[in-house]
C-alpha cells in the first residue's frame, strides 16, 4: 500500500515533468526536476543523463546541472567525463564550498578507479 501509493505519485511527477518538456523542450528547471526524480527516486541514472546533458546545453554552467550530471556519469561508469564535469566547476562557480566539493570529488573518483 505505501509502496505503490509512492510509486503512483512517482509515476505523476514524471508525467507531470515530462509534459512540461513537452510544452517547453528548453525548461531547465523541468529537465532539473525529472533529472533529480530519475537519479534520486526512481534508480535510472541512465534516462537522467540525456536530460542533464540538454540541461546543460541550456543553461550552459549551471552549477547544480553540472554537479549531478557528473554524479550520474560516474554511476554509469564514466569515470573520465565525471572528472572533467567536475574539473570545469572546479574554474567555473565562484563559490568555494563548491570548488572543495567538486576537488574532493575528483579526487575520490580518481583515487576509487585508478588508485592514485
Amino acid at each position: 500500500p505505501e509502496i505503490q501509493l509512492r510509486n503512483t505519485y512517482l509515476e505523476k511527477a514524471e508525467f507531470y515533468y515530462r509534459r512540461a518538456i513537452e510544452l517547453k523542450n528548453n525548461y531547465v528547471d523541468a529537465l532539473f526536476g525529472l533529472s533529480v526524480l530519475y537519479v534520486f527516486e526512481m534508480n535510472k541514472p541512465g534516462e537522467a543523463k540525456p536530460l542533464l546533458e540538454e540541461a546543460l546545453l541550456y543553461s550552459g554552467t549551471d552549477i547544480q546541472v553540472m554537479f549531478l550530471l557528473a554524479r550520474v556519469y560516474a554511476e554509469l561508469g564514466d569515470v573520465d567525463a565525471a572528472v572533467a564535469l567536475y574539473e570545469k566547476i572546479a574554474e567555473t562557480t565562484e563559490e568555494d564550498s563548491q570548488r572543495r566539493e567538486a576537488e574532493d570529488n575528483k579526487r575520490r573518483l580518481l583515487d576509487e578507479y585508478y588508485g592514485s
